[in-house]
């Protein structure tokens, strides 16, 4: 039994992920696995099985017919959340064992969420990004961050698992009250009618596809970003296109370093040619670590006209550090070189947006997301994309936004909700242990 809840778990968590964005499935396949992790009275078996469903799911989303990168590319990605599922499945079952039922309710939220938030440390892992298309899963992320939908997901698996397999039946209610908010929950707010600073992404491979786009774009465009093209440092094209058409440019740089590999850096550029900031990649991704040193993110700029920009790149914001940090510093607006590996159906590019719009929800600062081959974005400061670009075209995007203009309580204080999940996963466990010794 516990093994055919597994099975079909997969097929759950697959849906709710882009590009397919079932969101509600996502707490149905989660309820599974608790079911299943209960089930089984090995907790070493639940997080195995918790791991192979991560990984299978990374297959489901990429299929046959990739090559052997995606595969790859899958195994790291996907061999994150199976991991998380894994260490969480196994809470589940020690704590259906040791604890309460109602404990046991309050626990495996709580434990979930400590799960991801340690995974920032090996890979990051947030299921909340197949809620990204629900506004009102996405208007908790300005209080807690990603944490926060990751902690009601969770609540609403362990309240279905525990109400068929347990007591009391009323945690039946609960968990089909938190599906129904996800199902019913999908994104209808309408486009920003204040926005006021017109910008655009560049969708190109190369920086001389860039410039061309650069060329075609109107004189009301103001701030554009090309994608992650690491562009050689003493290489002049973008200077001289932000000079020529007179706009803000931000572009991707590989910078010698006095020490060392080079860094995987970007350069904002302003209507004069001038360079105004330069900084550096910190999380690299794959290959990067080999390639690249960690760098440090400089601090937004202030350009005038109550904008201040600030310049993350590519994998920085699969992290919800960098885009906090820089919001924090007085970043109104984020412009993003991005590029990300190929795979079917542009998988890794959309799961890749989901985790931006957290990032601009959480901050409630609009992201100008730029690509080499699909799919580049505009995020205004709830996370609603309010333009993309189509797969496989040399293109650019336009549209205006209005900068963030007030700090989130997520901005201000940070992962505090994670942090405050950690109080009640320890003393549950301490007092699993001690009844388990008595």
């Amino acid at each position: 039994m516990g093994i055919a809840l597994a099975l079909l778990a997969i097929p759950c968590l697959a849906f709710s992920f882009p590009p397919h964005d079932v969101s509600f499935l996502a707490i149905v396949g989660l309820s599974l696995l608790c079911g299943c992790s209960m089930l089984i009275n090995r907790p070493l078996y639940a997080a195995g099985l918790g791991l192979v469903v991560g990984l299978a799911v990374g297959f489901v989303l990429i299929g046959f017919g990739a090559d052997s990168s995606a595969y790859a590319n899958m195994t790291a990605i996907f061999g994150g959340v199976g991991l998380a599922l894994g260490v969480t499945c196994w809470l589940v079952s020690w704590s259906h064992r040791r604890l309460s039922s109602l404990q046991c309710w309050l626990f495996i939220p709580c434990a979930a969420v400590a799960v991801e938030f340690g995974s920032l440390h090996l890979i990051p892992v947030s299921l909340a990004l197949t809620q990204h298309n629900g506004h009102l899963a996405m208007s908790v992320a300005p209080v807690t961050g990603a944490w926060g939908i990751t902690w009601f997901m969770w609540l609403g698996a362990s309240s279905l698992a525990l109400g068929v397999l347990a007591k009391p039946k009323w945690l039946l209610i609960v968990g089909a009250l938190i599906v129904l908010g996800s199902l019913l929950g999908s994104k209808t707010a309408s486009r920003d009618v204040d926005g006021s600073v017109v910008v655009a992404a560049v969708q190109a491979p190369d920086p001389y596809s860039a410039r061309d786009e650069t060329a075609k774009l109107s004189d009301g465009v103001e701030f554009v970003v090309w994608p992650e093209q690491m562009i050689a440092e003493d290489d002049n094209i973008v200077s001289e296109t932000a000079r020529k058409y007179h706009k803000y440019i931000a572009a991707s740089f590989e910078v010698k370093a006095d020490k060392g590999k080079p860094y995987n850096s970007a350069r904002l550029y302003g209507p004069d040619g001038s360079k105004l900031l330069e900084t550096c990649k910190v999380h690299r991704f794959g290959q990067e670590v080999l390639l690249y040193q960690e760098g440090i993110c400089a601090p937004p700029v202030d350009v005038g006209k109550g904008i201040c920009v600030g310049v993350p790149i590519c994998y920085d914001l699969v992290y919800p550090d960098v885009a906090r940090k820089l919001v924090r510093a007085g970043a109104n607006i984020l412009l993003t070189p991005n590029s990300d590996p190929d795979a079917p159906g542009f998988a890794f590019h959309r799961i890749h947006l989901a985790l931006v719009a957290l990032r601009a929800a959480e901050n409630s600062v609009p992201i100008v997301w730029s690509e080499i081959n699909g799919l580049a974005t505009i995020f205004d400061s709830r996370g609603l994309a309010v333009a993309q670009g189509p797969e496989n075209e040399v293109t650019s995007i336009t549209a205006s936004v209005a900068p963030g203009r007030t700090r989130t309580l997520y901005t201000r204080f940070g992962d505090w909700f994670a942090s405050m999940c950690l109080v009640p996963t320890v003393v549950m466990i301490a007092l699993g242990l001690r009844r388990s010794r008595g």
